[in-house]
């Protein structure tokens, strides 16, 4: 008797299934906002009505304004839960079948409807973990800011004070626990946290890698300092799962930046990235992603953006991910410390628009603190975090800067700049830039003459590379528009004159040569 009934309910239960009308998430976009009221000072915290104001942008724009409540009583009729509510793109999304798409889109106040991507990928953020240090890896922990030049910030008594940073992670598991994070609550500098995967305050589980991008930015104890931005406030946002990627967390993405802007932050750091699961090469174009929408939004609010340029170098993409892709949104690569040349697991520029990508190269093999104590790891995740402690450091020096022009100001400290390319941008950042008083004046290091079509870089011999640049050259030819057309990295291996082929295709473009901490250019002849 109980196997018939077994077999009874199964095929019941198999004709429900049969009969079930698939459904998919979608994003509902509204036309409109109307009749909406909205309190900024109800809604913001004072640090974003006070950063806004300071840079001259509204507190009362459409996209801070809430979805309508009517749109969205509207919709409930057709589908049974909000997913997502999301005020900048005024949309909600759904779980609905073609039937109510089509229903929902004869609606007069919906502008499109649009199908979640439902791809998984598995997340390459890690490559490489130690549980215990070795013996060169003392130095390393020095090293990922001595190359920054970021002991100058701490004789100046610089950390990041007043600045809030929000982290978009996988979790921070541990940093309640470890000596590294002690001085942020000692000192109250978490300010709020969100885990946007299963929507409650507590981050501080599962995955690790957001502890070690946290002990990267802030990480101090003792004498032993992971991160420059020891004196910022911070804001950690959970919204991915870790080991592998849903559908869902680019949702989750634009849902924390949301929050992250409402609770005052100034920058923004993530090592999320979202490249082939999801997207063409194509698609990299800084417009087209929906991360990179909600992306440029941030940089239209004030806040400074700062992405890991992905992890992709060695694979058969290649190039960058999303939000990376976005043009004044600061994409760090990773450097290898013992060359301090792009390591090969780091994504290439530029985006599909040929825009200049990574902007910024850190160090992309670090020490950072793990629930398992110090650790090496390697991967663009924690180039970026470092170069967000340097923004931090400096924004504290500049207060009354906008975005844009701290953007700027990072480019220029580049120790490469003006020289850049896909591989390397414009460099790490430089604290001796910000300060007037350690600016390096270097002159006549070499001489650059154009011979036919071969270029000749005469070396002085009293030319001292500096250990920011290692003995390495660097070159490239860009057009009328300043896209590259080719770049290079020579080692001159004590000579003192080096040659460049020039091929006659290039005639008219611009030769930029880098060496020693100079430039010189010349045209193509």
């Amino acid at each position: 008797m109980r196997t018939y009934l077994f077999i009874l309910l199964y095929a019941l239960l198999l004709m429900a299934c049969k009969h079930a009308i698939p459904q998919s998430e979608y994003w509902v976009f509204f036309k409109d906002k109307e009749g909406v009221e909205f309190r900024p000072s109800e809604y913001f915290d004072s640090k974003t009505i006070d950063r806004r104001k300071a840079q001259g942008i509204s507190v009362n724009q459409s996209t801070d304004r809430p979805v309508s409540q009517d749109y969205i009583d509207e919709i409930e009729q057709y589908a049974k839960q909000i997913h997502s509510i999301s005020r900048w793109l005024n949309a909600v999304k759904i779980k609905i079948d073609e039937k109510q798409v089509k229903a929902l889109n004869s609606l007069s106040f919906i502008d499109s409807v649009k199908m979640v991507n439902q791809h998984l990928a598995h997340n390459h953020s890690m490559r490489d973990s130690l549980s215990s240090l070795a013996s060169g890896d003392e130095s390393l922990i020095n090293r990922q800011l001595d190359h920054f030049q970021g002991g100058l910030f701490k004789e100046e008594g610089v950390d990041g004070s007043g600045v809030r940073i929000a982290v978009f992670d996988a979790g921070f598991a541990n940093v309640q626990e470890s000596k590294f994070f002690r001085h942020l609550f000692d000192n109250n500098k978490i300010k709020a946290t969100y885990d946007f995967v299963r929507n409650e305050e507590d981050v501080f589980h599962r995955s690790s890698h957001g502890t070690m991008v946290l002990s990267c930015l802030t990480g101090q104890y003792e004498d032993r300092q992971l991160g420059l931005a020891t004196g910022a406030e911070f804001l950690l946002a959970r919204t991915e799962h870790a080991h592998f990627e849903p559908f869902s967390e680019e949702e989750n993405w634009v849902e924390a930046l949301e929050w992250a802007e409402k609770n005052g932050a100034d920058i923004i750091t993530s090592s999320l990235g979202y490249t082939n699961k999801r997207y063409f090469k194509e698609d990299m174009d800084g417009s087209t992603s929906l991360v990179a929408k909600v992306a440029k939004m941030a940089l239209s609010k004030g806040l400074l953006v700062i992405v890991s340029v992905g992890n992709e170098g060695s694979s058969k993409w290649k190039v960058l991910s999303t939000p990376a892709d976005v043009d004044s949104v600061v994409s760090v690569g990773g450097l290898n410390p013992n060359t301090r040349l792009h390591t090969s697991f780091s994504s290439f520029g530029p985006n599909a628009n040929m825009f200049l990508k990574p902007t910024l190269t850190a160090f992309g093999h670090v020490i950072a603190e793990s629930p398992t104590g110090l650790t090496r790891v390697q991967g663009t995740s924690f180039s970026a975090p470092l170069v967000a402690g340097f923004a931090a450091c400096v924004w504290q020096m500049y207060p009354e800067w906008s975005n844009m022009k701290l953007f700027e100001a990072l480019c220029a400290s580049g120790d490469l700049y003006p020289y850049y390319d896909y591989a390397h941008g414009y460099g790490v950042p430089q604290a001796s830039y910000f300060l007037d008083s350690k600016r390096l004046t270097l002159k006549n290091n070499f001489f650059l003459n154009v011979r036919k079509k071969r270029a000749v870089v005469r070396i002085q011999k009293k030319a001292k590379p500096g250990s920011n640049y290692f003995p390495y050259m660097f070159y490239h030819i860009t057009d009328e528009e300043n896209h590259l057309k080719e770049y290079a990295v020579i080692d001159p291996q004590g000579a003192d004159t080096v040659n460049i082929d020039l091929k006659t295709k290039y005639s008219g473009h611009l030769l930029r040569v880098f060496y020693a901490g100079e430039i010189r250019e010349i045209p193509v002849p």
